[in-house]
């Protein structure tokens, strides 16, 4: 049986020889963006909740209060880097 490897879905690191886990990340609709080790999930979080505050989301208590309508649906990391490119 082949070993199962973690590896960062945004800087591509081998996290499995650390003995870490990967973090899933959600878009502000609840669809996951990918798995991310630690320090990428939270610059990841911090993207999407940026994204989310320019389309009028009120974030409180890391939950989402307000539906930000109009928020453009957000696949991949690489989709929302150009989404808040294009907003600013």
């Amino acid at each position: 049986m082949a070993d199962i490897k973690r590896t960062c879905g945004r800087c591509l690191q081998d996290q499995t020889p650390k003995g870490k886990g990967l973090s899933a990340v959600q878009s502000s609709r609840g669809y996951t963006l990918g798995l991310f080790c630690d320090e990428c999930a939270g610059e990841v979080r911090a993207l999407v909740d940026r994204l989310a505050v320019h389309y009028g989301a009120v974030i409180v208590g890391g939950n989402y209060q307000v539906s930000p309508w109009g928020t453009p649906h957000v696949g991949c990391v690489q989709d929302l880097l150009d989404a808040i490119t294009e907003k600013e």
